[in-house]
């Protein structure tokens, strides 16, 4: 982000191919390291927000990703 955080001026993949992504989502920074939901198992869901047939859901998991 610029230095007024309202524009994206870089890209870089911090996690791929790790068996825990599962329509990973919401984030926070903390120092150099980067929290999210790896698990957020929002394609588990129908969109009227009740679980779709047959899904499962299992434990969310949290992952950190390095910022260095």
């Amino acid at each position: 982000m610029d230095a007024s955080g309202s524009r994206v001026v870089g890209v870089r993949v911090l996690e791929s191919r790790n068996p825990k992504l599962s329509a990973p989502t919401t984030g926070t920074i903390r120092g150099s390291s980067f929290y999210y939901m790896a698990s957020s198992q929002l394609d588990a869901l129908a969109d009227d927000g009740e679980l779709k047939p047959g899904a499962r859901l299992v434990d969310v998991s949290i992952c950190r990703a390095s910022l260095d």
